[in-house]
């Protein structure tokens, strides 16, 4: 197994394990982006959808109140789990399988619509996720992908590492940030590099729900980006989430929302 393949199954055993997180707390924030970018589709003149990366399925439902009635709905996931809640959405015409992104069991100019929904940032080579996307995409086809955002604005990914790096010190680098795409301007240099001819971005935020101290706090005392410490040790896990609790609780004070922020990337083949 190569290094790439090894990611792809690390992020396969991921979302299996947070699945049921997702699903309860995770949705709320996609689902509001997924509501953003739907206009920009043009779904009107679309007859063959797909979504990659799907998830529970959540933007799939969302998107089923768009389409025409004619028009077919595909959709993928690395992960069984996800792909499980999908299922029992029991969405009509929904043809549902499980794939990478970067390698999807369609012929070229298959689909005239791509969605794919916080998944870019994630898998081991955008690039190849990008010219993958184009591959099965048709001529004058519209794909639109949302990725992390300004990281200024993500207080509620902000907070966690905060925390972590008053408990331990020092910034948890091991790993590659999922802010790595947030950049405009190189999103549009990649996904023009592989082949698309118009590029449209801008920036969109919504909030996290939530205003109290005790009902934020449970989207962080289940979150994975805590899981690894907890695994470690117990009272590091413990002293973070103090720390975290101490940082919602001025936010509350002060009267301020957890937010999130995403950019979406709307391009044309």
């Amino acid at each position: 197994m190569d290094e790439e393949d090894k990611q792809k199954e690390e992020i396969k055993q991921h979302y299996n394990e947070i699945a049921d997180w997702y699903e309860e707390y995770a949705d709320l924030l996609t689902a509001s982006v997924y509501h953003s970018f739907l206009p920009t589709l043009h779904l009107e003149s679309s007859s063959k959808i797909i979504e990659v990366a799907c998830g529970t399925g959540l933007g799939l439902s969302l998107l089923m109140s768009h389409i025409l009635p004619e028009a077919e709905i595909y959709a993928s996931d690395l992960s069984p789990a996800m792909l499980a809640k999908a299922q029992k959405r029991n969405l009509p015409k929904l043809n549902l399988i499980e794939a990478a992104n970067d390698a999807l069991p369609y012929e070229d100019n298959f689909f005239d619509r791509y969605i794919a929904n916080f998944s870019l940032q994630l898998v081991p080579d955008a690039s190849s996720m990008l010219r993958e996307s184009y591959r099965v995409l048709a001529e004058n086809g519209i794909s639109v992908f949302s990725v992390w955002g300004r990281r200024e604005i993500c207080n509620c990914l902000n907070i966690i590492d905060e925390a972590v790096f008053e408990v331990l010190g020092e910034e948890d680098n091991k790993k590659r940030s999922p802010f790595y795409l947030n950049d405009q301007e190189l999103l549009k240099k990649l996904i023009k590099e592989a082949g698309y001819r118009k590029v449209y971005t801008y920036y969109t935020s919504t909030p996290y729900g939530p205003t109290g101290s005790e009902e934020t706090m449970k989207f962080y005392e289940v979150n994975p980006n805590l899981w690894e410490y907890k695994k470690k040790s117990e009272e590091i896990y413990l002293n973070i989430l103090s720390k975290i609790r101490e940082k919602v609780a001025l936010l509350v004070e002060k009267e301020e929302i957890i937010m999130f922020d995403a950019l979406i990337i709307i391009a044309y083949k």
